[in-house]
C-alpha cells in the first residue's frame, strides 16, 4: 500500500505467498539485526503488519528523523510505521463490501535455449561435435514445468457507525493467494473490531480494539527457480519408465537416456525437488488494546493506553528420504538405497514445530494544551511507558519413518499404523524476556502558528545491559518556520505556504541480535570418572562483554514544505545527515578467552541523503478529483 508512495522508504519483496517484505527506511542504521521499523497499530507495538487486512486501514504515518522518534525511543530506531484502522462514523449503521479477483504472471521470463542449442553450444565448447546429439529426444523449459498462473482473490465485509455516546467498527476478511511457483499458497481470515465509548459526560472515553487473524502456508524451495535456470533442457521430466528425469548421457548415441553413464551435471530435477518438499506453516495472530483518555480540565487530559500482540504457531516438514534418493538415482531401487544405509534405512523424516510469543507495551501520559494571550500554543507531554518482548517458547520435535500418508503424519502414531518410528527427538525452549522502561517529556510551542519549536528528552532503560549499563539519556529538538505567515510574503501570490524546518535527535538501539545472552549449546561430550566415560553435555560457545552498551543514533534533519499554483502542487524536500556511533559487531578474540567472536561496541554507520515528493492534485468539475505523486530519494 505504500510502496513508491514515501520517499526514503525502500520496500522489497519476494512474491512468495504470505512473505513479508523487507522495509528499510533511510537506509541500513545497524549492523548485527533489529533492521526493521516498529509498527504501531492505534497504540499496539508489534513487528510486522502480515495480520492486518489493507481495507481495515484508515491512514499510515511513517515518522523518519530523529527528533520526530525520539518518543519512541530504542523500539522506533529504525523508523516508526504508525497504522491507524477505521473507526465508525456518526449517522446510520453503513455496511461495505469489498472484493476482487486477480492473476499473477511473471512479467518477463528468462530466455532459455532450447535442446538444439544447449548441445550445439556444449560440442562446440567441449570441442566434440558428436558428444551431444542433436537429435535429443526430449526438449524441456524447465521453467514453465514448475510456474503457473498465480491467483489472488479476496473478500471483506465491514459494519459501522456511531451514536453520540458510543462509535463501533466491525470487519470480516478472507484472502487467499495461489503463487506463482507450483505448490505455494496462503490463506489469511480476519476479524477486527474497533469501539470508542464516552462516560461520565464525556469525561472518559475508553477505546477497545482487537484483530484476529489466522493464516495457513505451504511453502516451497525457491531454490527450485536456479535448479530449473542450471538444468539441461535435453534431460525430461521422468524417464518413460516413470522414473524422475536426471543427465544421463548414453556414450554410445550422445543422448539422454536412463541407461546412460555418463552424469554431465550434478544439478537437481527442480520438478522433482518441488514433489518431494512438503510443508505447512499456521499461525494465529491477536492484537488488541485498551485505552483510556480522561479529560480532567479543558486544558489537561490524562491517557493510559495498554497494548498486546499474542501468536500461536504450529507447522510440519516432511521429508521423504528414500523417494529423494530415488529421484536423483533412477537406474538404483529401493534394495540399494537399504544395502547402501544397512543399518538405518531411513524412509523418511517429520520434523513438527510449535511455538508462542508475546509482547505488550503500557504507556501512561498526561497532555497539557493551552493558548495564552490568543497567540501562544503550549503543549507538554510527560510520562513513562514499559515494553516486555521476546516472551516466547517453541517445541521442535523429529520422528523417522512415520507413514507416508499424510494424514498419519503426527508424532503420536497410532498402533495400526504399519511403519514404526524407531525413536524421535524432541528440543524444547524458552527465551527469557527483554523489558524497557521509559521517562519521557515533550514540549511544543508556536507562535501564532508562524514560529514552531518541539523539543523532548527520553531516559530508558532496558534489561539486556548489566545494571549499570541499562539507562540512557536521549535528547530532541526541531524548529520550524512558516515563511507565508510573515508580512513581507504577503505579495507573494504564488506562493501559498512555505515552511523551513530543521531538527536534531538522539535515539538508542539495544535490539542487536543475541545481545548480552549466555547461549547453551548442546552435543558437547565430556570424559568423567576413573574410566573416563563419555558424558553428554552443553558448552557456552562465546563470552559475553559486561561492557556492553547502547548503540546511538544521532541525526540532524533539514528541509522545508511548499504548496505553489493554489495549492494544486505541494512538495517536501529533506537533507538528513545520520551517525551511529557504538554498533555492536561480532569481534574474533583468542580462542583461549572466547571461542566465538564477541559482541562488542566498536563500529560506525552513516547514513546521508536527500528526499524530493511533489504531488499534483485538482478537480474537473464539481464531482471528480484526481491526483499524481512522485518521489526520488538518495541514500549513500
Amino acid at each position: 500500500a505504500i510502496q513508491g508512495k514515501a520517499a526514503g522508504v525502500n520496500i522489497v519483496t519476494n512474491d512468495e505467498p504470505g512473505g513479508s517484505p523487507s522495509i528499510r527506511i533511510r537506509g541500513l542504521g545497524t549492523v548485527t539485526g533489529a533492521r526493521d521499523p516498529l509498527y504501531v497499530i492505534d497504540g499496539i507495538e508489534t513487528s510486522n503488519l502480515n495480520g492486518i487486512n489493507p481495507n481495515d486501514i484508515a491512514t499510515i504515518d511513517i515518522l523518519k528523523d530523529a527528533s520526530s522518534l525520539a518518543i519512541y525511543g530504542q523500539k522506533g530506531s529504525n523508523g516508526v510505521i504508525i497504522i491507524t484502522t477505521k473507526k465508525g462514523k456518526q449517522g446510520e449503521i453503513k455496511v461495505s463490501y469489498d472484493g476482487f479477483y486477480g492473476q499473477k504472471f511473471i512479467q518477463r521470463e528468462v530466455d532459455m535455449a532450447n535442446s538444439y542449442r544447449f548441445a550445439y553450444y556444449n560440442n562446440a565448447a567441449i570441442g566434440d561435435p558428436a558428444y551431444f546429439n542433436s537429435a535429443q529426444p526430449y526438449n524441456t523449459n524447465w521453467l514453465d514445468e514448475i510456474t503457473d498462473t498465480g491467483e489472488v482473490m479476496s473478500n471483506s465485509i465491514s459494519l459501522s457507525g456511531a451514536t453520540e455516546q458510543a462509535t463501533y467498527y466491525f470487519g470480516a476478511s478472507n484472502y487467499k493467494e495461489k503463487g506463482i511457483l507450483n505448490g505455494t499458497q496462503f490463506e489469511r481470515t480476519n476479524v477486527i473490531s474497533n469501539n470508542t465509548y464516552k462516560l461520565f459526560n464525556e469525561k472518559l472515553k475508553v477505546t477497545s480494539f482487537f484483530n484476529l487473524s489466522t493464516n495457513k502456508a505451504t511453502p516451497k524451495p525457491v531454490s527450485a527457480f536456479t535448479n530449473a535456470y542450471k538444468q539441461s533442457p535435453i534431460v525430461p521430466v521422468r524417464f518413460p519408465n516413470g522414473r524422475w528425469g536426471v543427465p544421463l548421457r548414453n556414450p554410445s548415441t550422445g543422448l539422454v537416456d536412463i541407461a546412460g553413464s555418463d552424469r554431465f551435471n550434478n544439478v537437481a530435477n527442480p520438478v522433482a525437488q518441488l514433489a518431494n518438499f512438503h510443508e505447512e506453516n499456521r499461525n494465529t495472530t491477536l492484537i488488541g488494546s485498551v485505552n483510556a483518555e480522561l479529560q480532567i480540565t479543558d486544558w489537561l487530559k490524562f491517557n493510559s493506553n495498554f497494548g498486546a500482540t499474542a501468536n500461536w504457531s504450529k507447522g510440519y516438514t516432511y521429508t521423504p528420504t528414500r523417494e529423494i534418493f530415488l529421484a536423483a538415482n533412477p537406474t538404483l531401487g529401493v534394495e540399494d538405497y537399504i544395502a547402501q544405509n544397512p543399518n538405518n534405512p531411513i524412509i523418511n523424516t517429520l520434523q513438527q514445530r510449535r511455538s508462542t510469543s508475546y509482547r505488550w507495551n503500557w504507556d501512561n501520559y498526561a497532555t497539557f494544551s493551552k493558548t495564552f494571550d490568543d497567540d501562544h500554543n503550549v503543549t507538554v507531554v510527560a510520562g513513562l511507558s514499559r515494553t516486555t518482548t521476546n516472551i516466547s517458547e517453541f517445541l521442535n520435535a523429529t520422528r523417522q519413518d512415520v507413514p507416508t500418508q499424510s494424514n498419519y503424519w503426527n508424532l503420536d502414531l497410532a498402533t495400526f499404523n504399519g511403519e514404526v518410528a524407531p525413536g524421535s527427538v524432541a528440543q524444547n525452549n524458552s527465551t527469557t524476556p527483554i523489558v524497557s522502561v521509559a521517562y519521557f517529556a515533550r514540549g511544543e510551542y508556536d507562535y501564532k502558528g508562524k514560529y514552531l519549536f518541539s523539543a523532548s528528552v527520553r531516559r530508558e532503560g532496558i534489561s539486556a545491559f548489566t545494571e549499570d549499563k541499562r539507562f540512557e539519556v536521549f535528547p530532541s529538538v526541531s524548529a520550524g518556520w512558516v515563511l507565508t505567515s510573515e508580512e513581507f510574503m504577503s505579495d507573494v501570490k504564488f506562493l501559498n505556504s512555505f515552511k523551513i524546518r530543521g531538527g536534531y535527535g538522539e535515539v538508542g538501539n539495544a535490539n542487536a541480535s543475541t545481545i548480552n545472552t549466555i547461549l547453551f549449546n548442546s552435543g558437547a561430550n565430556y570424559a568423567f570418572g576413573p574410566g573416563q566415560e563419555i558424558q553428554p553435555g552443553n558448552n557456552v560457545p562465546f563470552q559475553v562483554d559486561p561492557n556492553l552498551t547502547w548503540e546511538t543514533m544521532k541525526e540532524i534533519d533539514l528541509g522545508f514544505d511548499f504548496a505553489v499554483l493554489d495549492a494544486r502542487l505541494t512538495g517536501t524536500f529533506d537533507y538528513y545527515d545520520r551517525k551511529t556511533d557504538n554498533v555492536i559487531l561480532p569481534v574474533a578474540v583468542p580462542t583461549v578467552l572466547s571461542p566465538d567472536p564477541v559482541l562488542l561496541n566498536s563500529g560506525l554507520v552513516s547514513n546521508k541523503g536527500v528526499e524530493l515528493s511533489l504531488k499534483w492534485q485538482d478537480y474537473i468539475g464539481e464531482d471528480f478529483n484526481y491526483w499524481v505523486g512522485g518521489n526520488v530519494s538518495h541514500n549513500k
